[in-house]
């Protein structure tokens, strides 16, 4: 299977609560929250994000995580990532 190109958008402090619901307005651009899930490599309770930007709908996944220290951690860089539908086969 070929890799497939991702765009990455470097993240500065303009980019502010990503911890919130969003949407998030960042270099002119609109970003509204898709999902969260639970992410479990990291020392702490570590949080995946994924937004759609609105103007080409595109997906991108950033990083949060809040330690056991109770400080936070933020990613420095959103990673465009690709949908992938999975379908389950149930019997009854």
């Amino acid at each position: 299977m070929k890799e497939k190109i991702r765009e990455v958008i470097v993240l500065t402090d303009e980019f502010d609560d990503q911890t919130g619901y969003g949407p998030w307005e960042y270099q002119d651009q609109i970003y509204k929250k898709i999902t969260e899930y639970a992410n479990n490599q990291c020392d702490g309770q570590g949080t995946d994000v994924i937004v759609q930007r609105e103007s080409d709908g595109k997906y991108f996944k950033f990083t949060w995580i809040l330690s056991f220290s109770q400080n936070y951690y933020f990613d420095d860089e959103m990673v465009e990532v690709f949908p992938k539908k999975i379908t389950k086969t149930k019997y009854e």
